[in-house]
């Protein structure tokens, strides 16, 4: 048989002062109403990633869906990062600690692995929305969860430095890292990061 396929497009004209976030919709995710995509990715304003993993949550069928958040903002005006607080340590840089999601997909070696649980990138995805939603109810449950479930060598610290990073110098991580951690503010969250490691959350201390 031979299906043809007719493409349509549209096109949106956007605000040059406001931000907007894009939804690309497939399969179940698509059958959503509005007012549930805005209601469940209001906790991620700064988190397309998130945003589309919580969407592709609340569908019937997760695994037959697919979600993609696109978040557009003004240069120079919404959103900015956050200002950098000066420190002894400097401007560039930033003290920070993480949560690590090791996943199939990922191949190399880790040095610093703490352990390699075997899950797919989809479990890896699903624990580390679970995990930043339940940081951003309970921010001092870190130490916690990061003792739990990352898979990193610094979820083995003691107490209030589970999961610590230390001083991180600008261009000291890889450039998606590096833009994560920098563009944060004090406390602040990250969104669900990938990397060469897996999937990171990071929450910048100072």
């Amino acid at each position: 048989s031979v299906v043809v396929m007719e493409p349509k497009s549209a096109t949106h004209f956007v605000s040059t002062s406001a931000t907007v976030r894009f939804a690309l919709l497939c399969g179940p995710t698509a059958q959503l109403k509005d007012s549930d995509l805005v209601q469940c990715a209001a906790a991620h304003a700064r988190r397309p990633k998130a945003s589309a993993l919580a969407w592709n949550a609340l569908a019937s069928d997760a695994a037959s869906s697919a979600a993609v958040c696109i978040s557009i903002s003004p240069s120079g005006k919404a959103e900015p990062p956050a200002k950098r607080q000066k420190t002894a340590q400097g401007a560039d840089t930033v003290r920070g600690r993480h949560i690590l999601l090791r996943h199939q997909q990922v191949r190399q070696a880790d040095p610093m692995l703490r352990r390699d649980v075997g899950r797919n990138l989809q479990e890896a995805e699903e624990l580390a929305l679970k995990t930043l939603e339940t940081l951003l109810k309970t921010p001092n449950q870190f130490p916690k969860l990061c003792r739990e479930v990352s898979d990193c060598q610094t979820g083995e610290h003691p107490g209030q430095l589970c999961g610590d990073l230390g001083w991180i110098a600008k261009g000291q991580m890889e450039a998606a890292l590096d833009e994560a951690i920098f563009s944060l503010a004090v406390n602040e969250f990250s969104d669900v990061i990938s990397g060469s490691r897996g999937l990171h959350i990071f929450q910048r201390l100072a």
